[in-house]
């Protein structure tokens, strides 16, 4: 039998900092991308309608929920850095 998924609960401040960041559209895309899935995750939608919704794929949107769970808000939104060489600008 499977677990029952853990639901996000978003504490209003987090959800003050997403919408923030949707508003402004002066943030990378990733990231905003990113905030609109965890405002959909913290409204109660189930994985399909999120993914459906946001345009990701189940492997993004379980990475993130863990990410959110496992470091909170600033985990979650931000890249980690990448290895190999920076790209040359």
């Amino acid at each position: 039998m499977a677990r029952p998924a853990a639901p996000i609960i978003l504490p209003p401040a987090d959800h003050a900092t997403l919408r923030s960041i949707i508003k402004k559209g002066t943030h990378k895309s990733r990231k905003i991308t990113r905030a609109r899935a965890l405002l959909a995750m913290g409204s109660g939608k189930g994985a399909a309608a999120v993914q459906a919704e946001v345009g990701i794929s189940a492997n993004k949107y379980y990475r993130l929920k863990g990410r959110y769970l496992g470091g909170g808000l600033a985990q979650a939104l931000e890249e980690r850095p990448r290895s190999g060489q920076p790209p040359s600008r």
